[in-house]
């Protein structure tokens, strides 16, 4: 019985560890290789007396709230994101990645979390924890697709293909949570208003930057769905403050992402050329790796539209030609030449360097 409470504590410990640390942008304390704790068994308290203190062995039982069916399988998805941490995400780039190792790993991932969230806990006896709703299981998995498919250190240009991940992810844990909200069954926890502003970004940086993702939506579900994420943080307002400077945040992207759209019809405005081309796409990555934490990873110095080598009209063979000569991957590049004024819409001093949760309880006005 000891041993076993033991086991429980260690890995509610190592739980609550990578989810901190993790949504804090910071390493985790311990690495998964440096112990091999056994998992604990997959029983109730009670179930567990009568497996010490009786010599009858407890014959199979079907799954119940108060086993640790849930908490083992939340165990799990930690560990997932610990790997996804440690491909993505590590403190330090020592080698060059190489791309397709790296691929290879994420495909990986990806089968392992769609096995994890269809092995997802599904319970005969009603239950009223929010951690063991199928909502709650389908918020986690999108926050899991968003860590494996937005820039990071090791991966900081996506592809159209993560693009439309990240924004199908986003939606989906904001629409998770709106359900949450609607049968009074949402946590206001900290970690929770940070994923929530998470995939609200991800989710408006992503129209911005592809115009096949705003082809393929309509301005009124995209209104629609900055409503859902702008009442999710009206509610959260109560718990934390500072969900009231998120809700201005959303409200004026929102603005933004709507605004690309023709006001008179659903169709995407048509933008400025120059707004079409690789160089936009790779600086918009930029401000998005930026903005998570990531800011390491896109020091890579990009020419104005102007520095492009004259006669090459393919912006990204323009790029290329740039990355391949030293003197003009050495041109400076300032982003506000093909960007909007983003740090008007992040006013009041939210730094945008850091990362989210450091910032807000950092101590420091946000």
């Amino acid at each position: 019985m000891m041993m076993e409470m033991q086991r429980r504590v260690f890995w509610s410990v190592y739980a609550l560890d990578r989810n901190v640390s993790i949504s804090l942008g910071r390493p985790c304390s311990i690495s998964d290789a440096d112990f091999d704790v056994p998992l604990p068994r997959c029983h109730s308290d009670e179930d567990l007396e009568t497996i010490c203190f009786s010599a009858t062995p407890l014959e199979d039982q079907p799954r119940n709230p108060r086993d640790l069916s849930t908490f083992l399988h939340t165990v799990e998805l930690r560990q997932i994101q610990s790997r996804i941490q440690r491909t993505l995400y590590p403190v330090k780039m020592v080698n060059a990645i190489d791309t397709v190792l790296l691929e290879q790993e994420r495909y990986s991932l990806r089968l392992a979390l769609d096995d994890w969230i269809a092995r997802a806990p599904r319970y005969s006896k009603p239950t009223q924890a929010t951690f063991q709703s199928p909502d709650w299981f389908q918020i986690a998995y999108s926050h899991g697709l968003l860590l494996l498919y937005r820039p990071s250190p090791a991966c900081p240009i996506i592809s159209l293909e993560s693009l439309q991940i990240c924004a199908d992810s986003a939606i989906s844990l904001i629409s998770s949570y709106s359900s949450l909200y609607a049968k009074n069954k949402i946590t206001y926890t900290w970690i929770a208003l940070q994923s929530l502003f998470m995939a609200s970004v991800t989710m408006l940086y992503t129209l911005w930057v592809s115009p096949e993702i705003r082809k393929s939506t309509r301005k009124v579900v995209v209104q629609s769905n900055v409503r859902s994420c702008l009442a999710l943080f009206d509610a959260m307002e109560d718990h934390w403050p500072l969900a009231q400077k998120f809700y201005s945040i959303i409200d004026r992207l929102g603005q933004a992402a709507v605004g690309l759209f023709d006001p008179n019809n659903d169709a995407p405005s048509p933008l400025p050329s120059d707004l079409n081309n690789a160089a936009h796409f790779h600086q918009i990555d930029a401000e998005y790796m930026e903005w998570f934490g990531t800011r390491h990873a896109s020091q890579l110095q990009m020419p104005s539209l102007g520095a492009c080598p004259a006669g090459v009209d393919d912006m990204n063979a323009a790029i290329e030609t740039v990355l391949s000569d030293p003197d003009l991957a050495a041109t400076s590049f300032n982003q506000t030449d093909l960007l909007p004024d983003w740090g008007d819409w992040f006013r009041v001093g939210f730094d945008m360097t850091i990362p989210l949760m450091t910032n807000a309880f950092s101590g420091r006005p946000v």
